[in-house]
């Protein structure tokens, strides 16, 4: 995925390939007797350096900004996750190399931990783009675009506060992280990496994933017996795994077309191919929910049916904004969200749950502050 809205474009590229992590929201259901269920949407905004924070409709799925309309990052926000408690956000900020970390407080307002923040990588200068969190909410790990590696870190069980614990290798550019667990209990874990490399002059490296194995104790990663597989596509950018661990999906921002993958014994096996839609070239990134998948891409988003594993022909698309950077579904698979980075605002749908048809819903986009350039968007339910 390409920054082209911003003056720091050509240095970016030189630091690396600047993807999202995680798309969708953290868990939760309805709330017991006495208690409210809170559905909120969060939005890194790259360009100031902040997160905008919206209620969800419980109904319609509209955003409506919060009170506080937005909270401080750090220094170029490109990636923002949500424990599966519901209970804390984590924003890779790739710039300053830091992980900012919030708790979702009344409302779902974002309050900030102390500290506010965490270094990433093992030196200065790491450039966090993507962060994955454990399941069993013991460890979180970050992609390290700069400096070629992933960060673990331990997370309090009762702040959320993260504790840097160490850091492994992975390819050039790393850009996008997933965990998986299989139906074993095994856990494993794939970083994509953009192979993007910008000398003089620029040059195309071949992108790969990285495989790693998940110590179930200590969270350590292990890098498996074979390494690397390579991507069908080029620019590997983005990486999404079903809820069952079988399958996974990465998004290929200059070929154009998502690589499928199955996952055999923890490793990414059988690669097809799936172009993405008429016209929705540079995909940037793809969200999961039941037997849908949705691809952002420059021009909007693209809806596709998971038939045993397979994305199949698409089955609708939509519009709505442009350069679009990142696409979130929320818990109930029933809207669909898309940050469009080149016109500062989120395009907003509801999908119908017997065909699956996205609809645009009123309005049809959330306008941002000139000059946000949002740059991922994620979705989460906390019962307070």
């Amino acid at each position: 995925m390409r920054l082209t809205q911003t003056p720091n474009f050509y240095t970016l590229l030189c630091l690396s390939t600047l993807i999202l992590a995680a798309c969708g929201g953290g868990g939760g259901g309805g709330g017991a007797a006495g208690t409210t269920t809170v559905r909120s949407a969060y939005v890194a905004n790259y360009g100031l350096n902040n997160v905008a924070q919206y209620t969800i409709d419980a109904t319609t799925g509209a955003l409506t900004p919060m009170a506080v309309p937005t909270v401080a990052a750090g220094t170029w926000p490109t990636s923002i996750t949500v424990d599966v408690s519901g209970k804390h956000v984590y924003v890779a900020n790739s710039l300053d190399s830091v992980v900012s970390q919030y708790t979702i407080g009344a409302g779902g307002a974002l309050q900030p931990m102390t500290p506010a923040t965490v270094a990433s990588g093992a030196a200065a200068g790491a450039g966090p783009v993507s962060i994955a969190l454990d399941p069993a909410g013991k460890y979180a790990y970050a992609a390290n675009a700069s400096s070629g590696d992933v960060t673990q870190f331990s997370i309090d069980p009762v702040t959320g506060a993260l504790t840097n614990v160490a850091t492994v290798a992975a390819g050039k550019n790393p850009a996008s992280i997933a965990l998986a667990t299989d139906v074993a209990g095994n856990k494993y874990a794939y970083v994509v990496n953009s192979g993007f490399a910008c000398a003089a002059p620029c040059t195309a490296i071949p992108g790969s994933v990285s495989q790693y194995n998940v110590n179930a104790s200590t969270g350590a990663l292990t890098v498996m017996t074979t390494a690397s597989v390579a991507t069908t596509g080029t620019d590997p950018v983005f990486i999404a795994v079903d809820a069952t661990g079988t399958y996974a999906y990465v998004v290929n921002y200059t070929g154009a077309n998502i690589t499928q993958y199955t996952i055999a014994a923890g490793a990414l096996t059988s690669p097809t191919t799936v172009a993405v839609g008429t016209g929705a070239t540079n995909p940037t990134s793809i969200a999961l929910a039941g037997q849908y998948a949705y691809v952002s891409s420059g021009l909007g988003v693209t809806q596709y049916k998971i038939v045993t594993g397979g994305l199949t022909s698409p089955v609708s698309t939509g519009t709505g904004g442009f350069t679009q950077r990142s696409v979130a579904v929320n818990a109930a698979g029933t809207n669909v969200y898309v940050a469009n980075q080149a016109s500062d605002s989120i395009a907003q749908f509801g999908v119908n749950t017997t065909t699956g048809a996205m609809t645009a819903i009123t309005p049809a986009t959330v306008s941002l502050a000139a000059g946000s350039q949002p740059y991922f968007i994620t979705t989460a339910v906390s019962i307070q």
